[in-house]
């Protein structure tokens, strides 16, 4: 194969496929169903840059496929459609905040980096969101991309149990504590989406979603919603990562409480239950060495990462009034450290956090704007003209939205994965941001009956 890993040379073909099935959908007036096919391929697409190694193919997969997506909408979609209020606002906060990012991309000093970041983080999710509003008509068609997201998730946790039985046998004669070092160090489980960070971050609105599936889904809702929540859960594990794990436990709570809370205590009772089944079937030998591993029982704030972390908060909070309209350029977060006297104990491509990174990097007015363009949909309205349903659907897709705001601003997901250095080795994807964008397009959408 070249010295294309076999596993590469299978995602990547995989991938061929799903973007062809893709551009087959967009071409035909059938974009919902393109819709739902580039959901459910994003894992396929992320594990297709084992194949790219070497020479990372750019636009990815996921980019290419949002391409042709607006391509169809464009040129062959004829449906008429209305916008709602909301979808007005919050495409004029997402048009100041494209046009920061366009800015500080022209003046900078890494242009092509900008660009690559540009076209994959900000234009590709915006595309989603757009087509999103206008696409959704009723709600059959809100309960397609609600199964195509869960059936990613499930396929995702698939290929993490496949992957941790893989390093198992690789590591046989190791100790649980040693192994998972190991692991952590070297060969991640959750790698689809390059770090498990960004993995996380794209399946944490599994959880609200699926409890919404149980409670008004048509299809098997108990047995969906219950392989779809183990899959979150099993995902999150494998991540090692505490801020993960934290952000799934407070999502989870604050999923019971917004869609359950008249039979909370019935529902608590439940996840008691499954976890004397747990433990039951002796599933802690698996599970505690991994949190011992992790030290959750230890303040982390004292550690020297969190140490690093908090510097660079305060770096690109000081940089608002220096970069007001006009940043560094996307992907350019290290330049501040030439700029501004940082005392941090070391450099990283990024702050650690979402909107604090795009500060320096695209300017304060347009980190603003990308700000109100989440809230403006996470304090819209919740209770529905029309029934339950919509009601309850706004409060899960709501809770999922923080997931990845908890996520996004704590750790390693920005608007792409990762950049890498020098950027022209990176596999330019936005998994997270493009579920997102979605899941906010159909809270923004025009109403509608069950």
């Amino acid at each position: 194969m070249l010295g294309i890993p076999i596993a590469g040379f299978v995602f990547a073909v995989i991938s061929v496929i799903a973007l062809i099935t893709i551009v087959y959908f967009s071409f035909t007036q059938r974009l919902l169903m393109a819709l739902t096919v580039l959901i459910v391929a994003l894992p396929v697409f992320g594990l297709a840059k084992k194949a790219f190694s070497e020479t990372p193919l750019f636009p990815s997969f996921e980019t290419l496929s949002v391409i042709f997506i607006l391509i169809g909408f464009l040129v062959v979609h004829k449906t008429r459609y209305s916008i709602s209020q909301l979808g007005r606002n919050s495409e004029f906060l997402l048009c100041v905040f494209l046009l920061a990012g366009l800015l500080s991309t022209v003046y900078s000093k890494q242009a092509m980096c900008s660009t690559y970041v540009f076209l994959t983080g900000c234009i590709a999710p915006s595309i989603c969101y757009i087509i999103t509003i206008r696409l959704i008509k009723v709600f059959s068609d809100i309960e397609s991309i609600i199964l195509a997201y869960l059936t990613m998730v499930v396929l995702i946790a698939i290929y993490c149990i496949m992957n941790y039985y893989a390093r198992f046998s690789m590591g046989i004669g190791m100790n649980m504590g040693d192994f998972y070092s190991w692991v952590y160090n070297e060969y991640p489980i959750v790698n689809v989406f390059t770090f498990p960070s960004a993995t996380t971050a794209t399946v944490i609105s599994g959880i609200p979603l699926s409890l919404w599936y149980g409670k008004h889904g048509v299809r098997y809702p108990y047995l969906i919603t219950t392989i779809a929540l183990l899959s979150c859960f099993l995902i999150s594990l494998f991540s090692f990562s505490r801020g993960a794990w934290i952000s799934i436990l407070f999502i989870y709570l604050l999923s019971l409480i917004v869609l359950f809370h008249k039979r909370l205590i019935k529902v608590i009772g439940y996840s008691m239950i499954g976890l004397l089944v747990s433990y039951s079937l002796n599933l802690g030998k698996y599970i505690s060495p991994i949190l011992e591993y992790r030290e959750l029982s230890i303040n982390i704030f004292s550690s020297s990462n969190a140490q690093v972390r908090a510097g660079n908060y305060m770096l690109a909070i000081n940089s608002f009034w220096n970069h007001l309209f006009i940043g560094y350029g996307l992907g350019s977060y290290s330049l501040i450290y030439k700029e501004m006297s940082s005392g941090v104990v070391e450099y990283v491509w990024f702050a650690h956090s979402l909107f604090l990174t795009l500060i320096p990097e695209i300017g304060g007015a347009g980190t603003i704007a990308f700000v109100l363009f989440f809230l403006v949909h996470l304090f819209r309205p919740t209770k529905s003209k029309c029934n339950k349903i919509f009601t309850d659907l706004d409060l899960a897709l709501k809770c999922g939205i923080i997931g990845y705001i908890l996520i996004a601003s704590t750790s390693g997901c920005h608007l792409v994965n990762y950049v890498d250095n020098p950027y022209y080795i990176t596999y330019f994807g936005a998994p997270a941001l493009i579920v997102v964008s979605i899941f906010m397009g159909i809270i923004a959408r025009p109403q509608m009956q069950a």
